[in-house]
């Protein structure tokens, strides 16, 4: 899979495209989307909800890194995507994102 994850802070949403590179074989959201995103100060990652549910959401949960270079600020998003089930949560996948 592979795309973009654009964050807002002010405004605490992202927007993101995703594209599956293995014949649509996985059940991450694919597409266009946006959905708010928030600190989760229990387990110190940063949350972004793809979809809604508490019997098919879906979000991802990372570490959010910055660092400041000399013309912008440069951020790294890593982590896992869970789908949300009846009983909790399961990971679907792990992911790396990095300002390109």
């Amino acid at each position: 899979m592979f795309g973009t994850l654009a964050f807002d802070f002010p405004g605490a949403t992202a927007q993101w495209y995703f594209e599956e590179t293995d014949f649509n074989t996985s059940d991450h959201p694919l597409g266009y989307g946006s959905g708010p995103m928030y600190f989760d100060l229990s387990s110190q990652t940063w949350i972004v909800v793809l979809e809604r549910g508490t019997d098919s959401g879906k979000f991802l949960a990372g570490d959010l890194s910055f660092s400041n270079g000399a013309s912008s600020c440069a951020y790294a998003y890593e982590g896992a995507a869970y789908r949300v089930t009846i009983v909790g949560s399961d990971i679907m996948g792990y992911f790396a994102a990095s300002e390109q």
